[in-house]
């Protein structure tokens, strides 16, 4: 294995695994997505936090496939391309936050609170406009 040291390598490794016509872009500074292929099948950073680690996976991410089926040839291309994001591992996660277990259980727990207080926030309203229209 070579070792990669720039976006524009691990690109040109990848542009072997594509199906011809398929676009894709890529994204290694958030764990939002690092390969978008076709707006449909996307390959995610997914963190996983243990009692006693925290680290990232590769998955592909399902909750935006938009058709119910994924070809045998699509399976390939995303098999292949998650091996070369695992090869290539220290770079492709380089600029991700790194936590601790200590720090990811408290930034879930601010999120949560957060969504917490914009939800209470919405039923408010929600509530307020139906009583004004009573």
């Amino acid at each position: 294995m070579t070792k990669i040291n720039s976006v524009k390598e691990i690109k040109k490794i990848i542009d072997k695994f594509i199906i011809p016509g398929y676009q894709y872009k890529t994204n290694f500074s958030s764990s939002e997505f690092l390969v978008d292929i076709e707006s449909k099948l996307i390959i995610i950073a997914k963190p996983v936090c243990t009692d006693k680690d925290f680290h990232y996976e590769f998955v592909l991410d399902t909750q935006f496939l938009s058709e119910k089926e994924i070809t045998y040839q699509e399976l390939v291309m995303i098999n292949n391309i998650i091996e070369v994001l695992e090869e290539n591992r220290s770079f492709v996660l380089k600029r991700l936050k790194k936590y601790t277990v200590d720090e990811y259980k408290e930034e879930l727990r601010l999120r949560e609170e957060q969504s917490q207080k914009v939800l209470d926030a919405l039923q408010n309203f929600i509530f307020k406009a139906r009583e004004t229209y009573k």
